[in-house]
C-alpha cells in the first residue's frame, strides 16, 4: 500500500508491506518499482525501515532497523566529452 505522509512529512510517500507470508523466520526480499522525479529537482533521499520481530506479541526481542540514502540529481552539471579525451585520462 502507498501511504502519504502528514504534517511536516506531507511531501513524503511511504510503501507499506502487510503480506503475512513474510511473517516467518529467515530473510525476505522486497522489490519496489520506483519512478525517479523529473530532472532538476535536486537531491532526493530514500528512507527504509524494517522490524525483525520474534512473533510473541511483545516488544521484547524485537529489533527495528533504519537506513537512508541521499541521491544527487545527476542531470545537472554533467559535461559532455569525447572518446579521445577519455582515453588520454586513463593512459
Amino acid at each position: 500500500a502507498i501511504i502519504n505522509g502528514s504534517n511536516t512529512l506531507a511531501t513524503r510517500r511511504y510503501i507499506q508491506q502487510t503480506d503475512a507470508r513474510y511473517n516467518s523466520a529467515g530473510p525476505a526480499l522486497f522489490q519496489i518499482r520506483w519512478t525517479a522525479p523529473n530532472p532538476g529537482v535536486g537531491a532526493i533521499t530514500l528512507y527504509a525501515s524494517a522490524v525483525a520481530a520474534n512473533g510473541d506479541g511483545s516488544e521484547g526481542g524485537d529489533w527495528v532497523y533504519t537506513a537512508s540514502r541521499a541521491i544527487q540529481d545527476t542531470t545537472t552539471g554533467i559535461a559532455s566529452t569525447s572518446w579521445g579525451h577519455l582515453k588520454t585520462r586513463f593512459r
